[in-house]
């Protein structure tokens, strides 16, 4: 039996790994560990449990959930069973949750927890094609009592499965040995940064291919270990962090929660890591922030070893190994690069940047100090991986080369198009919207970009966010949001300026930094709306942001700005699951604030 089904795969996989740990789950404060040989159990018996409900092949079952070793059984019980998973992340509101249920008609959902389950019961529409509920733990209102109609425990589906009755396991054999490569696998809505979120349908061979070939351009093994914390209800985690790590044999450590990923880093020692650049920037901004608290030689050397490693790294590239570099290197990595590499568990070969533009500088620090940082570009749409640096080729600016049996080509209006096994199967009943995206055989990403000499990609931006003045100058506002986030007293920015005279931002303060800085001021302020109405505060943007973009054309300058008393939030709905900026939404919630900034 070849692997050329998920199911198929993580069934080789059980079968060679055995004893060794395919997953790490931190219980009572410890992490312990889940063999080859209990994650193939536990897919098993859920999914027989699954069949007892009688799923059937092609129906759809929806999942929410933290990542955790249940999100993986269940999903891989679905595949197993030939359904159709549906994930829906778990930030998601009644009303989010609702419009995939319904759209998507799924008749099971399996939750993580009560308050997941909450959500669900507090749907006011009907969903005529829901049935079933199966919470993976238990409310407490539950012991001794019943619970509502169609619910059921993760233990109650899970003992039915285990009783191990002779037709189920002849269904199950069958749906494994008849499953096709290019069947649906999964349906995932996407963010809905400019519109509704549509569902990308993706096959197993659209996954697959994707898993093969990342595994051409990036080594990972049985012995290498990754720490999952990104949410699996998106691709870039579910293929990168998910499938492609089980596919190499490679263990998934699950984080316990996202404000416990420091601890969390320093228990595993991940050898893979993957983040978006929400993430880097916040280390690379905690780094900086404790150099500055150090004495004045702490910080010169640490600017110094940094100049090293930047050095080597260059040096490393161009493959050569100058002499000073060779002295130099191991001492300024003895002496304090490796301390920085430490926080992050102190064995990190491979990291990998996605969901949103890297900033150069940030993948020149990790380098610097010897974090292998890669960023690639992918959609949805792709299963993601378009492109991906690799660790012998890194050209800032660029997010590399298109991986194996990957095409890419710029249409005329800068358009990037792609074509290959990885491309979607088309948008859950949407065919409108499918034709538009896949005319002339070529998936239409919505992105701008370049390829330069090398064969390298570079993203200019998304298409639609493409900024026309009313001078008539195009501007792409990620490269001005990029360096202006690249400040350490920025933490968002928001260019807006589309048939305007100029361009204008709305700036979110790295408020802790801010603070600081007014109080070594000397400065008075009851509340971060009167900090930064203040004078001084406006004139210290004034001339940060200035700095930030003197090397841009003066169209790209942003000439007026407004600074926002608090951040961009997951619950307000203004940013994505993974953290991208909503602009749709910021555009019409904070309306008033930027037509104050265009006067006339």
């Amino acid at each position: 039996m070849t692997d050329d089904t998920l199911p198929r795969m993580v069934r080789d996989r059980v079968a060679r790994g055995g004893p060794r740990p395919a997953l790490r789950v931190k219980r009572q404060g410890r992490y312990r560990d889940i063999s080859w040989a209990q994650f193939g159990q536990a897919i098993r018996s859920f999914a027989l449990g699954l069949l007892a409900l009688d799923l059937q092949p092609g129906q759809t079952v929806a999942l929410v959930g933290e990542n955790r070793p249940e999100w993986a059984f269940t999903d891989l019980a679905i595949l197993a069973c030939r359904g159709v998973t549906v994930p829906i992340y778990p930030t998601a509101t009644s009303a989010q949750m609702a419009y995939i249920l319904k759209q998507a008609r799924c008749r099971i959902v399996v939750l993580s927890d009560a308050l997941q389950f909450s959500k669900l019961l507090g749907i006011p529409e009907s969903l005529p094609h829901l049935e079933i509920a199966i919470l993976m733990e238990e409310p407490e209102g539950w012991h001794g009592g019943r619970p509502p109609e169609g619910a059921h425990t993760w233990n109650q589906i899970l003992v039915r499965g285990q009783e191990g009755r002779v037709e189920l396991l002849q269904r199950l054999q069958a749906c494994l040995e008849e499953a096709r490569p290019e069947e649906l696998a999964t349906i995932i809505y996407t963010s809905g940064t400019t519109g509704e979120p549509r569902g990308v349908m993706l096959s197993h061979a659209n996954i697959l291919s994707n898993c093969e070939a990342m595994a051409q351009v990036i080594s990972v093994g049985e012995e290498d270990v990754h720490l999952s914390f990104l949410p699996l209800s998106h691709i870039f985690e579910r293929m990168a962090g998910y499938y492609f790590i089980l596919s190499r044999g490679a263990t998934i450590a699950y984080a316990e929660r996202l404000d416990t990923l420091a601890q969390d880093l320093l228990a595993v020692r991940p050898t893979v890591l993957l983040g978006v650049p929400r993430v880097w920037e916040l280390f690379h901004h905690r780094t900086m922030k404790a150099v500055e608290r150090a004495p004045g030689w702490r910080r010169a050397l640490f600017a110094a070893a940094l100049r090293v490693g930047h050095q080597a790294w260059v040096a490393g590239q161009q493959g050569r190994r100058p002499l000073r570099v060779r002295l130099l290197h191991p001492l300024a990595d003895r002496l304090v690069l490796r301390r920085i590499r430490a926080a992050l568990g102190g064995r990190i070969r491979l990291a990998c940047s996605g969901g949103a533009a890297l900033p150069p500088h940030l993948a020149e620090f990790f380098w610097s100090v010897g974090v292998p940082l890669l960023e690639g570009y992918g959609l949805t749409e792709t299963a993601p991986v378009v492109a991906c640096q690799t660790p012998a080729h890194v050209r800032p600016g660029t997010v590399g080369c298109p991986v194996p049996g990957v095409e890419v080509k710029i249409a005329q209006d800068g358009e990037i198009l792609v074509r290959g096994p990885n491309v979607m199967l088309g948008y859950w009943e949407d065919p409108e919207a499918t034709a538009e995206a896949l005319a002339d055989g070529w998936l239409h990403t919505g992105d701008v970009g370049a390829v330069d000499e090398a064969g390298c990609l570079a993203i200019v931006d998304r298409k639609k966010d493409i900024i026309v003045t009313s001078a008539g100058k195009n501007v792409a506002p990620q490269l001005v949001e990029n360096r202006l986030r690249a400040d350490e007293f920025i933490q968002e920015a928001v260019v807006v300026g589309d048939d305007r005279k100029y361009l204008a931002a709305l700036i979110v303060p790295e408020l802790a930094r801010l603070e600081e800085h007014a109080r070594a001021r000397g400065l008075m302020w009851e509340s971060p709306e009167e900090l930064v109405a203040r004078p001084e505060i406006h004139a210290l943007y004034a001339e940060r942001i200035a700095a930030r973009l003197a090397e841009l054309a003066p169209h790209e300058q942003v000439r007026r700005f407004a600074l926002l008393p608090a951040p961009f939030s997951l619950e307000a709905g203004e940013l994505t699951p993974t953290l991208k900026v909503r602009r749709r939404i910021i555009h019409t919630r904070y309306a008033e604030q930027i037509r104050a900034l265009y006067p006339d």
